[in-house]
């Protein structure tokens, strides 16, 4: 299963060295699969019901309502957001909730991420596998070249185009494989659930390559 996948660096592009699971450049100075997990949860953060559907509309609604019940004004002895509770969210924590939820792949992460914590066992970090297939690695290089090649506009927005449509196709699997987790659906073996979640992050993995071929500067 190891030989099937390939673990590759998260800011080089061109010319790598491949190892399975382990640092495979200077710029990479832990193993690249680890992901650093998130301090809160933004569906706890918000109050919002963990869900990959979630619309716009209930997010923002969650986060005002948040907002307001964290604002300082509402107790004149609080000397700053969230300083009169430790385990109330401050400003810059619901504001960041508000970011990821309102971005379909972050939304997607932070979910699996909520799943993945529950099927491990404790004390292991969820997120740890970013490993892509070969042939998609040699089809977004190729794509990425074409980019840099594009001599016109046209060129360039039928590229940004097959990205968007390509985007759109991964979020909709995703949303199909996390309607199968939730609890109105029939009971999984652990073996399929589990199987289930890999899927999910490979899908993701994937779809995090398009979110940067479309937004460079994206984290």
């Amino acid at each position: 299963m190891m030989g099937q996948w390939l673990t590759i660096c998260r800011k080089a592009s061109s010319s790598l060295t491949v190892s399975m699971g382990e640092p495979i450049c200077s710029c990479c100075p832990s193993r690249p699969g680890e992901i650093k997990s998130m301090v809160k949860d933004p569906f706890d953060v918000l109050g919002i019901a963990p869900r990959f559907d979630v619309n716009a509309t209930e997010i923002r609604r969650a986060y005002l309502a948040a907002i307001a019940r964290e604002h300082p004004d509402r107790d004149p002895g609080a000397d700053e957001w969230g300083s009169d509770d430790d385990s109330g969210p401050a400003a810059a924590e619901l504001n960041e909730a508000k970011r990821t939820l309102e971005d379909p792949h972050a939304r997607a992460v932070a979910l699996l991420a909520r799943f993945e914590r529950s099927a491990k066992p404790r004390g292991t970090s969820p997120g740890g596998d970013r490993s892509i297939s070969p042939t998609f690695l040699a089809e977004i290089m190729e794509v990425r070249e074409a980019l840099e090649a594009a001599t016109d506009k046209t060129e360039t927005l039928r590229w940004r185009g097959w990205a968007q449509a390509r985007k759109a196709e991964y979020a909709r699997q995703v949303g199909e494989a996390f309607s199968r987790l939730t609890p109105a659906q029939e009971p999984m073996i652990e073996a399929e659930r589990t199987a289930l979640l890999a899927g999910i992050r490979r899908i993701l993995n994937e779809w995090r390559y398009i979110e940067r071929l479309l937004d460079p500067e994206r984290p």
